[in-house]
C-alpha cells in the first residue's frame, strides 16, 4: 500500500493541487464502476479511490471518448478494463496555473509512475511527464492493452 506523508497531503487538500474529479463515474449493475470521458482531477482523490477500488475489490470499466490525466492512473489496475476505442492521455503533473519546484515534480511524477507498468513507467518518466496543461501524449485503448490494460468484453 502506498503511504503518503501527512503534510504531503495537507498540500494536496489545501486545493493547491488538482485533484480528478469522478463525477464523471457511475454504477452500473452494482459489479462495476463505469468510468465515461474522465478529464482526470486531484492525484489525491484518484489514489484514495484506487485505494477504495483495491480493498472493495470493484471491476472499473473505462469507457467514453476519454481517459485523461489522473484518469490513466486506473488503466492498469487488475480490477480495470479499457474499451479499445477510448483514448488515454498523459502528462506530468502540475499546480494549478504553475510550475511545480523541480524536486516537487520529480515526487509527484514518481508517484503517478508507480500506477503504470514498466514500459509505460518508463516512458512516463521520460518523456511523458513533460507535457503539461492540455498538451496530451495519446495512447489508444488498443495502445493501452498492449503494454497490459486489459480489454473490456
Amino acid at each position: 500500500m502506498l503511504r503518503v506523508p501527512v503534510l504531503f497531503l495537507a498540500f494536496l487538500l489545501s486545493g493547491a493541487v488538482a485533484i480528478p474529479s469522478l463525477a464523471s463515474s457511475s454504477r452500473t449493475d452494482g459489479s462495476a464502476v463505469v468510468i465515461r470521458n474522465d478529464r482526470g482531477g486531484p492525484l489525491i482523490e484518484r489514489i484514495a479511490f484506487i485505494d477504495r477500488v483495491r480493498r472493495e475489490k470493484l471491476e472499473i470499466r473505462i469507457t467514453g471518448r476519454i481517459c485523461h490525466s489522473a484518469c490513466t492512473l486506473l488503466a492498469f489496475l487488475p480490477e480495470a478494463c479499457v474499451d479499445p476505442r477510448t483514448r488515454f492521455g498523459f502528462h506530468g503533473p502540475r499546480i494549478k496555473g504553475q510550475r511545480m519546484d523541480p524536486a516537487a515534480f520529480d515526487r509527484w511524477s514518481t508517484l503517478m509512475a508507480r500506477y503504470y507498468p514498466p514500459t509505460i513507467r518508463a516512458w512516463f518518466l521520460s518523456r511523458g511527464r513533460y507535457r503539461q496543461g492540455n498538451d496530451f501524449f495519446v495512447l489508444t485503448g488498443t495502445e493501452m492493452v498492449r503494454h497490459g490494460a486489459r480489454p473490456c468484453s
